[in-house]
């Protein structure tokens, strides 16, 4: 079942607190993540299952924060420590990500959630994250888009 299902956009070229003035513009990631949250009434703890926007290596410790799952100091520390291996606390990206499948483009988003529903189906084999009921796949792109889409069994 679909609990949330969001939409974010930013503008091109928007600098975020610039010069002496410290401001923290919320991103994308941070904003869809936020309407997912509180339409779904599920928040980041509840979450047994990840799939997040990992095109390239860094990324994954980029949003993993702005999802809500950590501070954005903790990221590499905790992945370091297994806590989003399949095994671990929050098992992230448990097919892979995007990168191990190529990132095919316009099916990237479907991919993500086509593993979250094998998930909580219980159907996704060697990577099956034991009892997982509530998962959540991250996506953006076709320029500054970015989806939250919240699923549960």
């Amino acid at each position: 079942m679909v609990a949330a299902a969001t939409l974010t956009s930013e503008m091109y070229g928007v600098v975020r607190g610039g010069g002496s003035v410290k401001i923290h513009n919320p991103t994308r990631t941070e904003n869809a993540a936020r309407q997912a949250y509180e339409i779904s009434g599920y928040g980041p703890e509840d979450m047994d299952v990840v799939q997040a926007y990992d095109t390239m290596s860094p990324n994954e410790l980029k949003v993993i924060p702005e999802l809500g799952f950590c501070q954005k100091e903790d990221a590499g520390h905790l992945l370091e420590e297994g806590v989003f291996d399949l095994n671990g606390r929050l098992p992230i990206n448990t097919d892979g990500g995007l990168m191990a499948r190529g990132h095919p483009l316009g099916a990237t988003s479907l991919a993500q959630v086509a593993e979250i529903v094998w998930q909580l189906r219980g159907e996704a084999g060697p990577r099956q994250v034991p009892g997982a009921k509530i998962g959540l796949s991250h996506c953006m792109g076709a320029g500054p888009n970015c989806t939250v889409i919240i699923l549960k069994r």
